[in-house]
């Protein structure tokens, strides 16, 4: 949570800020009306900063629509942009893989932005994850020089959960590539059923079950980005 401290309220702010004249905790759903409702007032966008800086460091919880209410109101008014909260903004919606959050996004952030570090890097590694290069995108993913606490053990979870769409059962090997430093596959009982000797087998679901599809081995990683296509 965030304190605003002796912040006196713009006339064209909703209730939300007027009804906490001096001091104002900024709650998840406080910042979520904020951004719906007042994403165009410049004067709410110090404190949406804020907000993205809070998720980052995980004291906040992810607010989509707090970061997108911040690079719109950059295109709004460019002098008040700044490169690093770009950078921020990406890399949370980044990790919110497989969310389309980082596709709504970047269509917002100027091309210059996107083309330098370490935006470049964070766009690199969406797109190997988009790819299902999961092997590569950590590598790449160990030089963003910041990430959002927590986010390595939510991306692991939601790449076994990329996967248990896509397949009933894969190589135990080929699973510890895509989701390596984690140590017990079978720990995500709510993705894997079991593990046995050398095979993962994920809980059935409507997609997984279809046309039995199961990862032979020789099968590669790039093959999940079809496969989860013709899921949806």
């Amino acid at each position: 949570r965030l304190q605003y401290s002796k912040l006196a309220c713009s006339p064209t702010l909703s209730s939300i800020c007027s009804s906490h004249l001096s001091t104002m905790t900024l709650t998840l759903e406080d910042v979520t009306k904020i951004s719906k409702e007042n994403g165009y007032d410049p004067y709410v966008l110090p404190k949406l900063e804020e907000y993205v800086e809070a998720s980052l460091a995980g004291s906040t919880p992810y607010c989509h629509d707090c970061n997108r209410a911040v690079v719109k109101l950059y295109n709004f008014r460019p002098d008040l942009a700044k490169e690093e909260i770009y950078t921020q903004v990406l890399t949370l919606a980044m990790t919110a893989y497989p969310s389309t959050d980082l596709l709504q996004i970047t269509s917002l952030v100027p091309e210059a932005v996107q083309s330098t570090e370490p935006a470049s890097t964070v766009l690199r590694c969406a797109g190997l994850l988009e790819a299902a290069k999961f092997s590569e995108f950590w590598k790449a993913y160990e030089e963003l020089p910041t990430k959002p606490k927590g986010s390595d053990a939510q991306l692991r979870a939601a790449i076994l959960g990329v996967l248990a769409l896509t397949c009933r059962e894969a190589p135990l090997g080929l699973v510890q590539a895509a989701v390596p430093g984690e140590s017990n596959v079978a720990s995500h009982t709510d993705i894997v059923e079991s593990v046995t000797g050398d095979k993962v087998i994920f809980k059935a679901t409507e997609n997984n079950t279809k046309r039995n599809r199961v990862f032979s081995k020789g099968v590669s990683f790039s093959a999940v980005t079809r496969l989860t296509a013709a899921a949806q």
